[in-house]
């Protein structure tokens, strides 16, 4: 949602490109945080609509990158619904209550092996690295409308791919819904 020239909270809608809300750092030895903030409203939908990617945060520092939906927020991409990866911080994904994603592997033609609700990754070996928080009733879908089968679909993510005793968290709210069809598919993967 966006504020009008009056104040007034207006909807938003982002069509169709490859990616809907992308914010990154470049620059390896800027340190600065990636903030992204999606939705405020309380009864209306902000939505994103895209090819790949609903919102992709990232940096290439040592900053951290954080990415808060508010409630109501509807991401309809083919790839991720929602890409937050840190390497050498905390990576923070925050939904508000009533968000849904749907990734579907039939808005690019021909089926691929990446479709994910939301990924949160980073690469640090100590304390906090991967925190992904959710409202009540969320939804998550993914799902191939073509043939039906979205093999190594995955609802949520969090992963911390470095050698340590970093931590990686998922707490999600009541009546959370993740639906997924096909083989080697998984509801929520935290490593």
């Amino acid at each position: 949602a966006g504020t009008g020239r009056d104040g007034t909270t207006v909807n938003v809608t982002r069509k169709i490109g490859p990616i809907g809300i992308n914010a990154n750092i470049d620059n390896s030895a800027n340190d600065s945080a990636v903030q992204v903030f999606v939705g405020n409203a309380t009864s209306r939908t902000t939505t994103i609509t895209s090819t790949e990617e609903g919102v992709h945060a990232e940096t290439t520092g040592n900053g951290s990158v954080t990415t808060t939906l508010g409630s109501h927020v509807t991401i309809d991409p083919d790839n991720y619904g929602v890409y937050n990866y840190a390497p050498g911080n905390v990576s923070t994904v925050n939904l508000g209550s009533h968000d849904s994603i749907t990734v579907d592997d039939n808005v690019v033609p021909g089926s691929d092996n990446t479709n994910i609700g939301v990924y949160a990754a980073s690469d640090v070996t100590t304390g906090s690295a991967v925190s992904v928080n959710g409202g009540t009733n969320d939804t998550i879908v993914v799902e191939d409308t073509n043939d039906h089968d979205v093999d190594n679909g995955i609802g949520i993510e969090a992963l911390d791919s470095a050698i340590g005793n970093a931590s990686v968290s998922v707490n999600m709210g009541n009546s959370l819904s993740i639906t997924i069809t096909g083989d080697n598919s998984v509801g929520i993967l935290a490593s």
